[in-house]
């Protein structure tokens, strides 16, 4: 690590990797946070690992360093999330003596003790990894909408980890906690996922035998995007890495992934037709749309006109770009007969 020139101690078993890139909104209160663990930090080290900001990440989290000998900054050259953990995974194997790896998103807000609470659920539980619940938290106009929509069955789809309410072994899960072990022994995460890189990695740890547990007393609040542009870019490219990871893996995909897909290739073969054809062929498009009102009308949790039309439009773009994001991917393997990822590398590397 040429970031810092400080010897772990070893009472540290424990590391925390922060992947941010221009997060100077964020880090500071996400620092604080993590850091009121008192318990966890006896134990602990904070690794803001930094893609190459260009606003002030890098300067607040090293003033903060001067008060905080918890807390080292660390540059990831790679700029990817992926790669960010990983990097943490290979340098904590370097020094020795560290049982668990946390990845702490900087796009999140955390609960009290949340460090200790994961540790706790792998040590009771002899968990390989702990994933935990997510809840989207509003703050603004689009970001209020965007609370009502993802965190109801509109927007997620009924996942468990969005619900809050299972806790237990499962197959995925937003990642929270691993063993170090269990995570370089599974290759650590495939850095040719730009997102969904989680799931792909639950896959090779549940064939690798490895046990994940959902952990609903240490959920976070998620800050959504602020734009429909953003939602839009988040979900098509979560639709297309998640056809890779089925694709990769040979595993099929669940409802909550085909309903959208089914979704975007109705609805652009409804508006097409009714384009070129006949207005008749646009009723399904107009269908789906006068559904998502409606469902828009019975989630929102003020009934205002611009917060319903706010879901709607924000579901609704959602949707088709998680499934146009999927069918780029299947169009582009069924022509090439290869996954539209960069050449394969080492993970470890």
């Amino acid at each position: 690590m040429t970031n810092s020139q400080r010897s772990q101690p070893p009472s540290i078993d424990t590391i925390v990797a922060i992947p941010v890139l221009n997060e100077a909104a964020h880090i500071k209160a996400v620092i604080a946070e993590l850091s009121a663990d008192e318990a966890a930090m006896a134990r602990a080290e904070l690794w803001v690992v930094d893609g190459g900001s260009a606003d002030e990440t890098e300067r607040i989290v090293r003033t903060m360093m001067t008060s905080n000998r918890n807390l080292r900054w660390i540059h990831n050259p790679d700029k990817i999330q992926a790669c960010a953990v990983n990097l943490a995974a290979l340098e904590a194997r370097r020094l020795g003596g560290v049982t668990f790896l946390v990845r702490a998103d900087a796009h999140a807000r955390y609960p009290a003790n949340w460090i200790s609470r994961l540790i706790a659920a792998a040590e009771e539980m002899s968990a390989d990894s702990v994933v935990i619940p997510m809840k989207t938290c509003g703050g603004g106009a689009m970001r209020d909408a965007s609370a009502d929509l993802f965190n109801s069955w509109l927007g997620n789809g009924g996942s468990a980890h969005r619900s809050g309410t299972v806790r237990g072994f499962v197959e995925h899960g937003h990642h929270a906690l691993f063993r170090l072990d269990a995570f370089l022994e599974a290759g650590g995460y495939d850095p040719r996922f730009l997102a969904n890189e989680d799931a792909e990695l639950d896959v090779r740890l549940v064939n690798s035998g490895r046990r994940i547990f959902l952990e609903n007393r240490a959920a976070i609040d998620y800050f959504p995007r602020a734009t429909l542009k953003g939602v839009f870019r988040q979900f098509h490219r979560n639709g297309r890495y998640r056809l890779c990871t089925s694709l990769k893996h040979g595993r099929s995909l669940g409802l909550r992934q085909l309903a959208p897909i089914a979704l975007s290739a109705g609805v652009a073969f409804s508006l097409t037709g009714g384009l070129f054809l006949h207005p008749l062929f646009a009723a399904p498009a107009a269908f789906y749309a006068a559904a998502v009102i409606i469902a828009a009308c019975a989630i929102a949790s003020r009934k205002t006109p611009q917060r319903i039309a706010l879901i709607a439009v924000t579901a609704m773009t959602a949707h088709l770009a998680f499934g146009f994001g999927a069918l780029s991917t299947i169009l582009t393997w069924a022509l090439s007969n290869s996954l539209p990822l960069p050449p394969e590398q080492s993970a470890q590397s």
